[in-house]
């Protein structure tokens, strides 16, 4: 039988769920995402490449065509790692998922039995992270288009109105960013939660956001927030933030500095990707009673004679 209430919470109590979770069992869940994310540091550790040789362009039209051929190069090695980063970060979620419904059913799991436990599921939540990042992709595009043609007509017109439209349409897209992200909230529960394959975790999700879409917008972007809030926070804290200021600030941070600001995103991150994880869970049982009477089912279910945990 499931520690979560079986009733609809408020928007407090996810949050507050969330946190109980994670305190309840912080050191199996830290580890968790801690071993899980390993293989993705030490790719950003021995494989990420050094922009900062590359932020100037060399006067020499001779040499711009090798100088093209770094840039590609790089790039190329650059989008491998990220992807990398990204897939051993996806599976420590699914992982953590499969942790939290143990732990939440009041059975005991170990850091190699979560991660076991979580390969079976993998390719299915990985179709479905997909789905997501290829509807992300699609959803920035479209915003970015949309947004540079309205800016530039706008800005047509002067320049106030130009300012005035992007305080108005920065925002918007930054809603469609957390609308897109709070449709698909549910995917990794119903993977791990109800055996769902790719594309049924995706139109789940999306269907139990129907009448409290809100709702999940909302505990989504303090998830979010919560999540990424420490990267920022070192990244201003090394002098990363400069490098949207001043691209050639790249080529004054130096090999240790690197390595202490990744190392440092590495342990302090995994901290609160137990949390984000967390907060999806509680969020997507909280859907699933205010939409299904889930709490009724399980109820019920309990008080079977052949059950148990009825007797």
């Amino acid at each position: 039988m499931s520690i979560l209430p079986l009733r609809p919470l408020g928007f407090g109590e996810i949050v507050d769920g969330a946190v109980q979770l994670y305190r309840r069992d912080f050191v199996l869940f830290y580890l968790i995402a801690l071993v899980a994310t390993l293989p993705g540091y030490l790719l950003q550790l021995f494989l990420a490449p050094d922009f900062g040789a590359l932020v100037n362009a060399p006067d020499d039209p001779a040499q711009m065509a090798g100088w093209m051929g770094e840039i590609a190069s790089v790039a190329v090695i650059a989008m491998f790692v990220a992807l990398g980063s990204i897939v051993f970060a996806w599976f420590g979620s699914v992982a953590l998922t499969v942790a939290i419904r143990e732990r939440t059913g009041e059975r005991e799991v170990s850091l190699g039995g979560a991660l076991r436990s979580a390969l079976p599921y993998f390719p299915a939540a990985l179709g479905a992270g997909s789905l997501v990042l290829l509807g992300f992709v699609v959803v920035a595009v479209a915003t970015s288009v949309i947004t540079s043609l309205l800016l530039g007509a706008l800005a047509a017109s002067g320049v106030l109105t130009a300012i005035v439209a992007m305080t108005v349409l920065v925002p918007i897209a930054a809603l469609v960013f957390l609308t897109w992200m709070g449709v698909t909230f549910g995917i990794l529960p119903a993977v791990v939660f109800e055996g769902r394959g790719a594309t049924a975790a995706f139109g789940r999700s999306i269907s139990l956001c129907r009448g409290g879409l809100l709702r999940v917008i909302g505990v989504v972007a303090v998830a979010m927030i919560i999540q990424m809030a420490p990267s920022f926070g070192i990244g201003i804290l090394f002098g990363l933030d400069n490098f949207f200021a001043d691209p050639e600030a790249a080529t004054t941070i130096g090999a240790t500095e690197q390595w202490l600001s990744n190392t440092v995103d590495f342990v302090v991150g995994a901290l609160t990707m137990p949390f984000a994880v967390g907060a999806m869970v509680v969020l997507f049982h909280d859907r699933r009673v205010r939409s299904e009477g889930f709490d009724l089912a399980a109820r019920a279910e309990a008080m079977r004679p052949d059950n148990p945990m009825g007797r």
